[in-house]
């Protein structure tokens, strides 16, 4: 039988306005760009921070199993706490990635923040523990003078999603709940590396004065 033009499904303009109202609802939507890694003692490294992988609560591969008759099924396993990752982190001038490459030497591992929205105004904040990274070597091309150093960082951490949340917001206007004063120290220890440069002190002596 031909279908007659009653027959064709039509979008209104009032099915629109539903899904309008509805997508306010549900927020703003959240740009790639959004977001800091934080390494707890090193604050001030947040911003070079180029990229990194952002975990998800979730649960292991389902556990496979088969009844009498060859019925296949599937049953829920335990939740993932152990995270793999990559991140990317800038070099500067100064040396700072070579000086943090240095220090996560020589810790082994390192806690780490993770915002959603800026360190001093966040919407959400996890924390992610005991990272190890591996640094992969950076290239050097005196043809390349349009693009930044580079390191290359594989990531491995424990998470535990919102029950290791450090607390959250209604808006990104107000400090995140429980952040206390953090987030001053975290301030005053970029600011205090940053003198120690200026000053003309050598990256890693600036730092394990400040950090240690």
């Amino acid at each position: 039988m031909a279908n007659t033009p009653n027959d064709r499904f039509v979008v209104t303009i009032q099915d629109m306005f539903q899904d309008f109202q509805t997508a306010q609802a549900l927020g703003s939507v959240m740009l790639a760009s959004t977001g800091a890694l934080v390494p707890i003692g090193y604050e001030h490294m947040a911003l070079l921070f180029k990229s990194f992988s952002k975990p998800v609560s979730t649960l292991l591969d389902p556990a496979e199993y088969f009844l009498a008759g060859g019925l296949q099924m599937s049953a829920p396993t335990i939740p993932k706490t152990l995270f793999e990752g990559s991140a990317a982190l800038i070099e500067t001038d100064t040396g700072q990635a070579m000086a943090f490459a240095e220090a996560m030497q020589l810790a082994g591992e390192m806690d780490f923040i993770l915002y959603d929205g800026r360190p001093d105004r966040a919407m959400r904040a996890h924390q992610i523990h005991k990272c190890k990274m591996t640094f992969d070597i950076a290239e050097v091309d005196s043809e390349n003078r349009s693009q930044p150093m580079i390191f290359q960082v594989q990531m491995k951490f424990n998470y535990f999603g919102l029950t290791s949340s450090l607390g959250n917001t209604g808006n990104a206007g107000n400090i995140i709940v429980q952040a206390d004063d953090a987030i001053a120290k975290f301030t005053q220890k970029a600011n205090a590396t940053l003198a120690g440069l200026q000053a003309g002190n050598r990256v890693i002596s600036a730092m394990s004065s400040i950090f240690a």
